[in-house]
Order: C-alpha cells, then sequence, then structure tokens
C-alpha cells in the first residue's frame, strides 16, 4: 500500500506542479524522443546505404547499368529465374522422352532377336525352309 499512497502523491504534485513546473515537465518527453528518434535515424541512414552499395555491387555483378532500378531489376530477375525452371523442365522432359524412346527400341530389338533366334534354331527364315523343302523333294526323287 506505501508504493500506491507514493503514486498518488507523485501524480498530485505533477498535476498540482509540485516538483517540476509544468513547462519543464512538457519538455522532457519530447526531448527524449528526439533524442531517440535521432539516433534510430542514423542506425536507418547507415543501413540504407549499405543497401544502397550492395545493390550496386549486385548490379556489377550481374553486369547491368549502375542506373537501373530496383524494380527493373528485380522484375529481370524473376522473370529469368521463371525461363531458367521452365527451359530445365524442358530439357528433363526431353531426356525422359529419349530415354523411354531407347529402352522402347532396346526392348523391340530383344524381341526381334528372340524371334530370330527362335526361327533361326528350326531353320534361317523363310529361305531356308524353301531350301529344306527343295532337299527333301529332291531326296525322294533320287529314292524313286
Amino acid at each position: 500500500m506505501l508504493g500506491l499512497e507514493r503514486l498518488r502523491t507523485m501524480v498530485q504534485q505533477q498535476t498540482h506542479g509540485g516538483d517540476m513546473d509544468s513547462s519543464a515537465l512538457s519538455l522532457a518527453a519530447p526531448q527524449s524522443f528526439v533524442q531517440d528518434a535521432e539516433a534510430e535515424l542514423k542506425h536507418l541512414s547507415g543501413e540504407l546505404r549499405a543497401t544502397n552499395d550492395a545493390f550496386a555491387d549486385l548490379l556489377k555483378h550481374f553486369g547491368e547499368k549502375p542506373d537501373m532500378s530496383v524494380h527493373n531489376f528485380f522484375s529481370t530477375l524473376t522473370r529469368f529465374i521463371a525461363m531458367f525452371e521452365s527451359a530445365r523442365a524442358d530439357v528433363k522432359r526431353m531426356q525422359e522422352t529419349k530415354a523411354r524412346r531407347e529402352r522402347m527400341a532396346k526392348s523391340k530389338n530383344s524381341t526381334k532377336l528372340s524371334t530370330s533366334k527362335s526361327s533361326s534354331s528350326s531353320s534361317d527364315g523363310p529361305s531356308a525352309v524353301l531350301n529344306e523343302i527343295i532337299q527333301r523333294g529332291s531326296a525322294k526323287k533320287g529314292n524313286k
């Protein structure tokens, strides 16, 4: 309760002109604010300078004109990234298509090889069948 009484006394003194007169009280708060604001402004000015320097270095790094606006630079960069990602996806799709076609061609070749091996084991295709028929026919004529 002692703290509450002390607070009431301080409020009464301030409102009735106790320890400080009203002009001193009215100047104390703005002076403190101005000092804090000046310090913050100085800090922000330094940050702005550093940001501008970093942006100038960025423009130089990408080979852009030093007077290019921030908006134009980042718009260009955003468009480039979107186009790059699109091209990357196209290349990936083409590679997948090529690989799929190669697998299909390999599969067809292996199927042809297995078919020709099975037919060559019994004969060497249609001409071999004809040759065999002719030979059988010749053998029958020779037996008569």
